[in-house]
């Protein structure tokens, strides 16, 4: 059996900061499969997969049409820093 080949590794500080730039990277990933779930209606599980088979721009148009095609509460409006949506015009009966 042969040994690993020896190799030169960067300073600490180089290597933690591709420890940190991956950290972020795999939670920036987590965070998109999270809404893909939350804004579509499906499991995390599923978007999962399906976040894995696609490109993420498609990624992101697909949450954004989710987001848009959701019918969202006022008060989820209102969380989300959205203006309320605009009062519904009731029909003139006499008409």
């Amino acid at each position: 059996m042969t040994a690993w080949p020896s190799y030169e590794v960067a300073d600490e500080t180089v290597v933690h900061a591709l420890g940190v730039m991956n950290i972020n990277y795999v939670r920036f990933e987590v965070t998109h499969v999270l809404v893909l779930a939350a804004v579509s209606n499906i499991s995390t599980n599923q978007a999962a997969v399906f976040s894995s088979r696609i490109n993420p721009t498609e990624r992101a148009t697909i949450i954004a049409r989710s987001f848009e095609m959701r019918d969202w509460t006022f008060t989820q409006r209102q969380r989300s820093g959205l203006p309320p949506p605009p009062p519904k015009k009731l029909k003139d009966k006499a008409n």
